[in-house]
Formats: C-alpha cells, sequence, structure tokens
C-alpha cells in the first residue's frame, strides 16, 4: 500500500464514504481518551481547531496517526498501525478533516508552538 500524496489524501476527503469509514473506524480506537470524546483536548491536543503540532497538511496527519510522535525520548501519541491498516488511518484522517471544516470547537487551549504555526485551510 504506497503512501498517497496530499492532493489524493484531499479527494478522499470530500468522499462521502469514506469520511464515515473513518468516523467509524475512529470509534474503535482509544483516541478518544487523549483527544477527548469530541476530539476538542484532554491531555491530547484539540483536533478541531485551526493550529496542530507537527504540521497541519494531511500527509502529516497520517504520518502521525501511523507511526506516533516522540519528542524528548516520550511517547506523545501511540503509533496506530499497530492496530489499524493504513486505509482506516487515511479515512479516519479524512473524517478528523470534515470535522474541521464544520468549523472550529473550543477545547484544549493551543500551545505555544501550534500559535505560530500555519492555520490548516481544507
Amino acid at each position: 500500500n504506497r503512501t498517497k500524496t496530499e492532493d489524493e489524501l484531499r479527494a478522499l476527503s470530500k468522499n462521502p464514504a469514506m469520511i464515515a469509514k473513518g468516523k467509524e473506524a475512529l470509534k474503535k480506537t482509544v483516541c478518544f481518551t487523549c483527544h477527548g470524546a469530541e476530539y476538542t483536548g484532554l491531555i491530547g491536543p484539540n483536533l478541531r481547531d485551526k493550529y496542530w503540532l507537527y504540521g497541519s497538511s494531511m500527509t502529516e496527519m497520517v504520518k502521525t496517526i501511523t507511526h506516533g510522535r516522540i519528542v524528548n525520548g516520550v511517547v506523545v501519541m501511540t503509533p496506530q498501525n499497530l492496530t489499524l491498516k493504513a486505509d482506516a488511518i487515511e479515512a479516519i484522517a479524512c473524517y478528523i478533516v470534515q470535522l474541521n471544516r464544520e468549523g472550529e470547537k473550543p477545547g484544549m487551549r493551543p500551545q505555544a508552538p501550534r500559535e505560530k504555526a500555519d492555520p490548516i485551510t481544507y
């Protein structure tokens, strides 16, 4: 399964079937444990605001979901490729993008690095 380009992922993110698949796949994860039931952040950041820690591209989103993130030797997000296939991860990214298209939701305050980042535009 090859890695999709940004343009391919953005096109998929407008596909209602892909969005629905992502919504269902996300229910089978424990992402809510850190990101909250509405993905507005708990100990993990708000996924429904316009700033992201690791870049706002869909390719970065897929990379983060797939491989997780380690900061200063500490796992700050667990990799999801241990339990999810690539197509499910891409679908989850599409669903999260759709949530962002619906508008921001207040939640965890953005961390300083995010406040300087380029805002998400989908």
